[in-house]
């Protein structure tokens, strides 16, 4: 996820940014394996741009 993928158009979560501390972050899900395995979720903090992969 880039910077122009974490606007006000994604939605926020409360999750801990790993950087900075900060508790809300937004995130964008995509299909970045094959079909039968879960999404992969891309979140962005919103106080220091930090970006954080999770596979889900």
């Amino acid at each position: 996820m880039d910077a122009k993928e974490g606007t006000l158009e994604n939605p926020v979560v409360d999750k801990i940014c790993d950087k900075c501390g900060h508790d809300k972050m937004s995130y964008a899900c995509r299909q970045t394996r094959s079909a039968d395995e879960g999404q992969t979720v891309f979140y962005m903090c919103l106080k220091c741009n930090y970006n954080m992969v999770e596979n889900a």
